[in-house]
């Protein structure tokens, strides 16, 4: 009988001990889930970009310059929205959106406001980019006035 006991409170152990052990994938997984998010920053212009988006997980999907209300509408419709393509650089898609927005100014007789652009930069209102979490709140501890949103894409 008294060998039972011990063996009893062994057994009892094995059973009730909980596991130490703690599954991290959870935590990770957050971390780096990918989603779409709008960027806001204060004074951001096209010049910025490449610097702003230089993390390798950061997709570019859109760009959003800012438009003058003086403006003619058909001109604020070509430019108000640039897609990125996903099989090109950031930085290729970047220069094809400051050639294409020189463009279209220079097409609409906007030839002074166009070649500010070479020494100003773009205004952008904000950027549509796919990145993960951490990316992103990586991004917004580096720049302090960042605003971000996550977009119900």
């Amino acid at each position: 009988m008294k060998k039972l006991i011990p063996i009893a409170l062994i057994i009892l152990l094995i059973i009730i001990k909980k596991p130490t052990t703690k599954e991290v994938f959870n935590e990770i997984e957050d971390e780096y889930t990918y989603s779409y998010f709008y960027i806001k920053k204060d004074n951001l212009n096209s010049t910025d970009l490449n610097e702003l988006l230089k993390d390798e997980l950061i997709q570019l999907i859109g760009i959003y310059p800012k438009i003058e209300k003086s403006w003619d509408t058909n001109l604020k419709e070509k430019i108000e929205y640039y897609s990125c393509s996903p099989i090109i650089s950031k930085k290729e898609n970047i220069n094809r959106f400051i050639n294409n927005y020189i463009q279209q100014l220079k097409n609409n007789n906007y030839i002074e406001e166009a070649n500010k652009i070479f020494y100003e930069g773009i205004k952008i209102e904000k950027i549509l980019i796919y990145a993960p979490n951490v990316s992103v709140i990586n991004l917004k501890n580096n720049n302090k006035n960042i605003i971000y949103k996550q977009s119900e894409i």
